[in-house]
């Protein structure tokens, strides 16, 4: 765990959002002793990107993400788990909204045969399981950092999978389609890792981003797993615009919807090229204090 300043300005002036002391079961996987001290997720006074201070590191985050879907976390062996999901009806699968949302804004492009599409952090597979069901013809290829979910996605969803962390290059060659669902939150150095994924992009391709919005603040309690160690950011469409401007990326498409589980997530669409970097400050930090003044402290 380390100290740090805003990634966005480097400014260390700060609101404490809340304070956090329960015990956290993604520190317990790294060293339990990190529960001992006190968290803190807080806003940038000067920009108003949303934080977590302190965070894990990179060797926290490559001992975390080893043993991310231990039995101490999820609760049901792999099989049962790939098998649940993957039979959920349409209305109570967030993989069907996905590619329902997808489709509205891509769909003619998907429906191509031949493309390449990667899933970074692909879990078991059963996302890329079920984009086969609706886009057959694609070559299927994943990331996942978790030996027994990289060996799931490989026997059960049919994936080539590189049982490691993401990095540009990883497969060689480029991608039509790059998916990075419940994974940008995760990451330390958003602006080098999309960067990375830019590099991946073919010309014509994109990025699929679903990650926690920060309109889930007023709705879930402060010690909801969406606000535990393992996410270390909590975006809005500007801090997103952001990142992806200083990486050679243009939005394409967005939007902001509630789950069936009723957390809040953005979906974007992102492409190779170039967008005006938004200006300082990219929120108000003042609605993001009072849009969460109920936690404080738990």
């Amino acid at each position: 765990m380390k100290q740090v300043k805003c990634y966005v300005c480097n400014s260390s002036d700060t609101k404490v959002v809340v304070r956090q002391s329960f015990p956290d079961k993604y520190l317990t996987l790294i060293n339990p002793d990190y529960n001992q001290g006190i968290r803190s997720i807080v806003v940038c006074s000067r920009c108003g990107l949303v934080y977590r201070d302190p965070q894990i590191d990179e060797a926290d985050a490559k001992k975390l993400y080893e043993h991310f879907r231990d039995h101490s976390v999820l609760t049901e062996p792999p099989d049962q788990y790939f098998d649940r999901i993957s039979e959920l009806p349409d209305d109570k699968s967030e993989n069907h909204a996905k590619l329902s949302w997808l489709a509205s804004h891509i769909g003619d492009f998907l429906g191509s045969k031949g493309n390449r599409v990667l899933d970074i952090g692909c879990g078991g597979g059963v996302f890329l399981s079920k984009f086969n069901e609706w886009y057959q013809g694609w070559d299927r290829f994943g990331v996942e950092p978790t030996p027994q979910f990289a060996e799931l996605a490989r026997r059960r969803a049919r994936l080539r999978v590189e049982e490691k962390m993401y990095h540009p290059g990883i497969f060689g060659g480029n991608f039509n389609l790059i998916c990075i669902l419940q994974v940008f939150e995760h990451v330390l150095d958003p602006i080098k890792f999309m960067q990375g994924v830019s590099e991946d992009l073919t010309d014509d391709g994109f990025a699929f981003v679903e990650s926690p919005h920060i309109s889930d603040l007023p709705h879930l309690p402060a010690d909801h797993d969406r606000f535990h160690a393992h996410h270390v950011y909590i975006h809005t469409r500007r801090t997103f615009e952001y990142v992806c401007a200083k990486a050679g990326l243009k939005l394409d498409h967005w939007s902001v919807d509630v789950t069936v589980r009723n957390k809040r997530n953005f979906s974007a669409l992102v492409s190779r090229g170039t967008s005006e970097l938004p200006v300082l400050p990219l929120d108000d930090p003042d609605k993001v204090m009072a849009m969460s003044a109920w936690w404080r402290e738990v």
